[in-house]
């Protein structure tokens, strides 16, 4: 493995599974689990930058890179390496450089495991986000205390880590991990796969209630709101479906509140327990959806 400095940041990439062999690699599941991590790294790396697109000025400035292929269970020393002065910033008190923008993609995928437990348990965690943390903090009753630049990357990086575990298949590829020299990062396994890919339903009738949108990802189309009325208040997240047109949804970031329609999505939780996963945007009022055309 590669010495680490301030620009760079040692890394592995394990697949391990009965499929997996010395002499026979499964390109389909290692191409495709690399490619998520490598996602979750350059979002966390466009989080600390403040940007949307890595553009290909940006990638020279900073690469994953690979070291050393290790034949077995696939071993892969990696590392990511920043090659020029990059305006990164970091959450109070998180470590600069290559192992700052690490610490970032761990602490958002552990942030995003925590509240999926906590949901999977039948309990709905009230995410409060504070700059003075360096991470996150449970507190009493479910309250969560959270670095905002966490709390962003963590709904850029959660799809990611849905695609790994769609990867994992008990008998053929049974754990794929990203770790550091301290054996610390995100290792996916069937339990985790349960946790991020639980089975939902999506209701037939579409509902119409007051949020703030205050969070969007163009580029994915999801984001996260509060319901004001309608509903429960709280934070959810939110997916934009059919072909509508983002533009009003960026020109709702601006408002105070305004009324959407919405399908919700239900799952089920690992005590049976039905909770909201998120709320799906398919207009709004007065403008009739092309049911043909939400999915």
């Amino acid at each position: 493995m590669q010495e680490q400095s301030d620009n760079k940041q040692p890394l592995f990439y394990e697949i391990i599974g009965p499929a997996v062999l010395k002499e026979r690699i499964p390109l389909y599941e290692v191409i495709g689990t690399l490619r998520e991590y490598m996602n979750i790294i350059d979002r966390s790396y466009l989080t600390l930058t403040g940007k949307d697109r890595l553009s290909k000025k940006e990638r020279e400035k900073y690469k994953i890179i690979a070291y050393e292929f290790n034949p077995g269970s696939l071993h892969i020393d990696l590392a990511i390496e920043l090659y020029e002065i990059v305006q990164l910033v970091f959450p109070f008190m998180m470590p600069a450089g290559a192992t700052g923008l690490w610490d970032l993609t761990k602490s958002s995928y552990n942030f995003v495991k925590t509240v999926a437990k906590l949901r999977a348990g039948g309990e709905d965690p009230v995410i409060q986000e504070d700059n003075s943390i360096q991470s996150y903090i449970i507190g009493d009753n479910n309250k969560i205390m959270v670095n905002p630049s966490i709390s962003i990357n963590s709904d850029k990086i959660e799809e990611s880590v849905q695609k790994i575990g769609s990867f994992i298949s008990p008998g053929a590829v049974e754990q794929v991990a990203l770790k550091d020299m301290e054996e610390d990062g995100i290792s996916i396994t069937e339990e985790e796969k349960r946790l991020f890919n639980p089975e939902t339903t999506i209701s037939e009738d579409t509902e119409t209630i007051v949020v703030k949108i205050y969070r969007l990802d163009i580029e994915s189309k999801k984001g996260k709101l509060y319901i004001l009325e309608g509903m429960e208040p709280k934070d959810i997240p939110f997916q934009i479906i059919g072909d509508q047109a983002i533009g009003p949804y960026i020109d709702a970031l601006k408002a105070d509140q305004l009324k959407v329609n919405i399908l919700r999505e239900m799952a089920a939780s690992l005590t049976g327990k039905p909770y909201l996963k998120r709320v799906l945007l398919v207009g709004f009022p007065g403008i009739k959806p092309n049911q043909g055309k939400l999915f």
